[in-house]
């Protein structure tokens, strides 16, 4: 509302700086030697696995790399193709296999944003174009729990959104909305069978939200902005326990959290000091239906962090997890099934990636 995110042996260290900026309870990873990136995105599978997909600089090119709980981050699949975009979500399916939706201009006279998705089904990846037209704004979801399902803007459609299937080896395209969209987050229900978007309708100034269940669409504003309110910058969405869609999102400088219940769209500011800037969340609910947000502050004397909060019997509890909060394209976030967070950035200016969980150890 994701994620999400160099080629050479990995060597993970903790640096004296990072350690005086580690709360306590946090681990954080300065990722393969000091690689830059300029957006990423994490998933975990069932069995614990942390999966990382991002754009490594300075080849622009995708990069895949998973957590080993034995040996630590190991870098798998690279694809130098240049892009420097936010499009890109990794998922894991219900077999533990990766998928990866990203944008990749292709240069043929000049750089066409084409959206792709990048998949190791039999041992060995492969890439599959999804669409030859300028996209943006892709997010992805499986249905079935192995089945992508990928919603993005068409440029040359309106910026309208679309959403992409395979069918019989074929990708298939709809047309969802006639508005503009700037951004999309999605999440799928499978099992009510349903698909869940947020997005944010550039005509309208509101961020609204689709629901895909039995061929139908179901469409609702959560909220309209203000005149000077920013509405592309990138927002999130999960579903609790019951379905229901819960999205994060900064307006004015704030943090939104948004849970639709008894068909109606509950709001709550995060409850952070005035004086900072909010930005970037990313929410997520754990197995007691409690939220989750990561998100960076900037505060009154520029600043930055990465912070945490989280909900405790409907109280809101924060805490700092890194005194430099991403600067740049990449935050994502994720909790795996016991309920620890995983957050890998993009932080300060020079664009380096690193990792910050709360899981307890498993590799030194």
């Amino acid at each position: 509302m994701v994620g999400r995110a160099g080629i050479c042996a990995l060597v993970l260290f903790l640096s004296g700086a990072m350690g005086r900026a580690e709360a306590a309870g946090w681990r954080l990873e300065e990722l393969f030697g000091g690689q830059r990136a300029t957006a990423c995105s994490i998933a975990v599978g069932a069995d614990g696995v942390a999966h990382l997909a991002y754009y490594g600089i300075p080849y622009y090119g995708l990069q895949y790399a998973r957590r080993d709980p034995a040996t630590g981050w190991v870098e798998e699949f690279s694809n130098y193709q240049y892009s420097i975009s936010e499009d890109i979500a990794i998922q894991i399916d219900a077999v533990g296999r990766p998928r990866i939706a990203y944008t990749d201009p292709e240069f043929s006279g000049r750089s066409i944003p084409r959206l792709k998705l990048a998949e190791n089904l039999e041992g060995g990846w492969t890439v599959d174009a999804v669409s030859e037209r300028l996209v943006y704004a892709a997010s992805m979801g499986l249905l079935k729990g192995t089945e992508p399902f990928i919603a993005y803007a068409d440029y040359y459609d309106g910026q309208s959104m679309h959403v992409a299937t395979k069918r019989d080896g074929t990708w298939v395209t709809h047309k969802v909305t006639n508005n503009a969209v700037g951004a999309t987050a999605l999440a799928v229900d499978n099992d009510a069978d349903a698909v869940h978007i947020v997005y944010f309708d550039v005509n309208e100034r509101a961020l609204k939200y689709a629901r895909l269940a039995l061929g139908r669409w179901e469409f609702e504003t959560i909220e309209r902005l203000g005149p000077d309110e920013e509405g592309r910058a990138p927002f999130s969405m999960t579903l609790d326990a019951s379905g229901q869609p819960v999205a994060a999102y900064a307006f004015d400088g704030r943090i939104r959290v948004a849970r639709r219940s008894h068909g109606a769209w509950q709001i709550q500011l995060l409850p952070e000091d005035s004086g900072a800037r909010l930005f970037r969340p990313v929410v997520q609910v754990d197995a007691r239906d409690n939220l989750h947000v990561a998100y960076g502050k900037i505060l009154a004397n520029n600043q930055p962090q990465l912070r945490y909060a989280r909900t405790r019997m409907g109280a809101w509890q924060m805490e700092t997890v890194d005194d430099h909060a991403p600067w740049a394209n990449g935050l994502s976030f994720v909790l795996d099934r016991h309920g620890a967070a995983h957050i890998v950035y993009v932080f300060d200016q020079v664009l380096f990636l690193k990792y910050a969980t709360n899981r307890r150890p498993v590799v030194d």
